[in-house]
């Protein structure tokens, strides 16, 4: 039987609560790399959303370029110029309309991939995940100081 754990943070960053089916709390956040995307799923409370709302327009476009060349589809740079909005919902509206025009299938999948990869973290959940990861890589030495 597993017994599944929490992590609560408060502080100057706002609280956050981590839980979701974490079954090795001294584990779970180590490493060398803060996995900001799956920890996302872990977090049951937070003061805000944990990604910003608007992206950015021309990493969206260098986005778009790059799926159009990988695919080895032709285009017209001009038809991309509906790309304009940073609000997440409208740029998605708009992307999708663009990957429509070319008969792009799947293109409500497409368009928000684009979209998710262009967002930002929001900063105080990016620092306090940097934190835990720390304190968890530490933990072990200052534990071994300790006795």
């Amino acid at each position: 039987m597993f017994a599944f754990n929490k992590l609560f943070t408060s502080g100057d960053c706002g609280s956050f609560t981590f839980g979701e089916c974490i079954c090795h709390i001294y584990t779970f956040f180590k490493g060398d790399n803060v996995n900001l995307g799956y920890w996302q799923q872990k977090v049951e409370a937070s003061p805000r959303p944990l990604r910003y709302i608007e992206v950015d327009t021309d990493k969206v476009l260098k986005l778009l370029k790059e799926y159009f060349e990988e695919n080895e589809i032709e285009y017209n740079e001009n038809d991309f110029y509906k790309i304009g909005e940073s609000n997440m919902y409208r740029a998605y509206d708009n992307l999708q309309e663009i990957l429509d025009d070319y008969g792009i299938y799947d293109s409500w999948q497409v368009a928000g991939d684009i979209i998710e990869e262009c967002r930002d973290w929001d900063s105080q959940f990016e620092y306090t995940c940097n934190v835990i990861q720390w304190v968890e890589n530490n933990l072990d030495t200052w534990r071994s100081r300790a006795k």
